[in-house]
């Protein structure tokens, strides 16, 4: 194993990955030797600025920032899609988001020069598959919705059905008659 060029690559993996997010978080080199110096390093052990820069452009930190980078990517692609399921109406709010995409493919390919029948018809029945799932997806909710009225329903007359001006009563409030 070859010995590290650089007084920072010579520190544990574990002060490292600090000093990483130290300089990420835009710290000075002051404030990190201050921190490593509280964490035990000595003074001969401790990096000069020039330590700082060579390892900036290092090929561990760098490596270091393409994954931060990639990571934050995902995340804010996992953030639009929980954005738009939340603001978008839930799994309909994604469906319509999926039925305008494959929509919209599918208006590409007609109006390109290189027609593709068989491309076509494929996003075509992605659309109705789509369409499928949005009504089979709609169905279970409202039968959900149904279910739970009813039993609503059921537990609340049952409870009143010694009183037929009670029934009377909480048949009005469901239905939403007013007096």
């Amino acid at each position: 194993m070859r010995r590290p060029r650089n007084k920072i690559a010579a520190l544990s993996l574990e002060l490292r990955l600090e000093v990483m997010q130290m300089l990420d978080d835009g710290e000075t080199y002051e404030a990190i030797r201050s921190e490593l110096a509280e964490r035990g390093v000595s003074a001969e052990a401790m990096p000069g600025d020039s330590a700082f820069l060579a390892y900036r452009n290092g090929e561990e930190y760098v490596k270091h920032k393409a994954e931060l980078m990639s990571w934050k990517q995902r995340a804010e692609e996992k953030k639009a899609l929980a954005q738009a399921l939340e603001v978008g109406g839930g799994v309909e709010g994604l469906v319509n988001i999926a039925l305008y995409e494959a929509t919209d493919k599918l208006l590409d390919a007609l109006k390109s020069d290189a027609y593709d029948e068989a491309n076509i018809a494929k996003i075509a029945n992605a659309l109705k598959g789509i369409k499928a799932v949005s009504i089979s997806e709609a169905d279970a909710k409202h039968r959900r919705e149904t279910e739970a009225k009813a039993t609503e329903l059921k537990n609340s007359l049952a409870s009143k059905a010694a009183d037929p001006a009670a029934v009377q009563a909480e048949i009005d409030r469901i239905l939403g008659v007013a007096k």
